[in-house]
């Protein structure tokens, strides 16, 4: 009986052993025919070949790798965009070193408004492909900004800053990301440090500004609302309305030391009109003048 186990073992091994042999023989000989294909224009029969070896699978990655980006640039001759995306990503998570991969399905991702695709190529080539290190962190940067994934900017902007410390663009979409999510102590903290490093960017200038504009709009235009909505208002309610008024003018102070610096750099209609505001709302006529 035990000689017996033994035997059967022994046939298990040799029988697994074979298969193994079977299907590496499958893939290479898939691979082989679907190149065949290729040598004769037929890049439909060769992307079928490519797909059954895809499928029968390989224990080398590489291998895997080749002929999924093979498939692909088969599938974009046949104008399959889809197809393409689908092998270029096989290839890409068999780790590929094929910078032309990564680059040509970035350019199909953009093409298909396929933000999954993009950003998980971005990803993954920031890993594998050390010297596009820079490039796609750089790039998956004004990704998320241009998508507003601001959530997911901090720590890829904090990744440039570590090479690019003092990349004005670079701290600015930090900035911004922290006003829209809300962050807003750090946000005016990075937009100051900007403007401590250059005191005349415009963008910079005009973002605080109108930060500081809306909050004082914001207690300006809730204090008014809530006064008009009384039906007979007396003296002291007119009092505490001139007192809430006044709330808002430290944050106009604040927004007009950042809008005429920057309407001096630049002038714009919209600056303008939010200068004339704040003037008008200070009380400082001769000011509020000069915007109107």
């Amino acid at each position: 009986m035990n000689g017996f186990l033994k035997k059967i073992a022994c046939l298990c091994i040799f029988i697994c052993f074979s298969i193994t042999l079977v299907a590496q023989d499958s893939f290479k000989e898939l691979s082989k025919k679907g190149n065949d294909e290729i040598t004769n224009g037929n890049y439909a029969k060769a992307l079928e070949y490519f797909d059954a070896a895809i499928k029968s699978g390989s224990e080398n990655q590489a291998d895997v790798a080749w002929i999924a980006s093979v498939a692909a640039a088969c599938a974009q001759q046949l104008n399959d965009d889809a197809k393409a995306v689908t092998y270029y990503k096989i290839a890409i998570r068999n780790q590929t070193l094929d910078e032309t991969v990564y680059e040509a399905l970035l350019e199909l991702s953009k093409k298909m408004n396929d933000d999954e695709s993009y950003e998980e190529t971005l990803l993954a080539g920031r890993k594998i492909l050390k010297n596009q290190y820079r490039n796609f962190t750089n790039k998956l940067l004004y990704f998320y900004y241009n998508k507003k994934k601001y959530e997911k900017i901090p720590a890829i902007a904090d990744e440039v800053l570590g090479y690019r410390p003092e990349h004005i663009t670079t701290n600015y979409i930090k900035g911004v990301s922290y006003l829209k999510t809300g962050k807003e102590d750090l946000a005016v903290n990075t937009f100051q440090q900007i403007l401590s490093k250059d005191s005349a960017d415009i963008n910079t200038n005009k973002q605080l500004g109108f930060f500081y504009f809306q909050k004082g709009t914001s207690i300006y235009e809730k204090a008014k609302t809530d006064y008009n909505a009384l039906k007979a208002p007396t003296r002291m309610d007119y009092a505490s309305y001139r007192k809430e008024i006044a709330n808002a003018f430290e944050p106009y102070r604040k927004a007009a030391i950042y809008l005429e610096r920057a309407y001096s750099i630049k002038p714009g209609q919209n600056t303008k009109k939010a200068l004339f505001s704040i003037f008008t709302r200070l009380e400082l006529k001769d000011k509020a003048a000069l915007y109107k």
